[in-house]
C-alpha cells in the first residue's frame, strides 16, 4: 500500500493526526466510556478544512488562482480511506462543494505516521503494548 501513497496522501494523514488527534482530547473520557464522542471530530470539520488547504499549498480565497477546493481534501480523505489509514466520518448530507468534511486517521494511519516518525498523540489509547487495541 505504502508504494501507491503520494506525497499528498502522507501531508493529509499528517493534518489528520494534528488536528482530528490532539493531545488531551481523551482527558474527559471517563473509564467506562469505550472512545470518544463523535462531536469531537465533528466539531473540527472548519478547522481541519482550512489546515487541509494550508498544508496543500492553497488559499481560500479564489483571487489568486490557487483556490481550494473542499472536495480536493475530500478526496484525499477518501483516498486514505481506502487504505485503511482514515475514516471518513459521515455528518450530514453536504451541500458540495461548499460544506465542510469530516475524517480521523485510524490505528493503521497512526501506526504509518510513527513508523515515519511523527508525533502521535494519545498513542496509549489506540495501542497497547501488544498491538492495536
Amino acid at each position: 500500500d505504502i508504494d501507491q501513497l503520494n506525497e499528498a496522501d502522507i501531508t493529509a494523514l499528517k493534518v489528520l493526526n494534528r488536528t482530528m488527534n490532539k493531545p488531551g482530547d481523551w482527558k474527559d473520557v471517563k473509564a467506562n466510556q469505550e472512545g470518544l464522542h463523535p462531536n469531537t471530530f465533528l466539531g473540527r470539520r472548519p478547522e481541519l478544512v482550512v489546515q487541509m488547504a494550508l498544508a496543500l499549498g492553497k488559499t481560500k480565497t479564489k483571487t489568486d488562482g490557487n483556490a481550494f477546493s473542499r472536495e480536493e481534501g475530500l478526496g484525499i480523505c477518501l483516498r486514505l480511506q481506502g487504505f485503511g489509514l482514515a475514516e471518513v466520518i459521515d455528518s450530514e448530507s453536504r451541500s458540495v462543494p461548499r460544506t465542510n468534511y469530516c475524517a480521523r486517521p485510524t490505528p493503521r494511519g497512526l501506526m504509518l505516521l510513527r513508523l515515519i516518525g511523527e508525533d502521535v498523540p494519545n498513542w496509549e489509547r489506540y495501542f497497547d503494548e501488544d498491538g492495536p487495541i
